[in-house]
């Protein structure tokens, strides 16, 4: 099983893939209002989240992201 805080090293490493700056994140960042991260941005996030943790974000979930702690802890459960 992958811990927290493993899942957030994760997900900040896939945010600098695609050029955000991570330095400043906290979990209570939000994706859209605070990234301007758009909704396809958010399902590449969750792909590339998908492929280097092994897991599956299932869509009814993938809906309900708005922060970065939202997705470390969809992960994390």
């Amino acid at each position: 099983m992958t811990t927290p805080t493993e899942v957030r090293s994760a997900v900040l490493a896939v945010l600098a893939d695609i050029g955000l700056e991570v330095d400043s994140l906290t979990d209570d960042t939000r994706f859209r209002d605070e990234l301007d991260v758009d909704s396809t941005e958010l399902v590449e996030i969750s792909v590339a989240v998908e492929r280097k943790l092994g897991v599956t974000i299932s869509s009814s979930d993938f809906v309900e992201l708005d922060t970065v702690g939202d997705l470390v802890r969809l992960v994390s459960s």
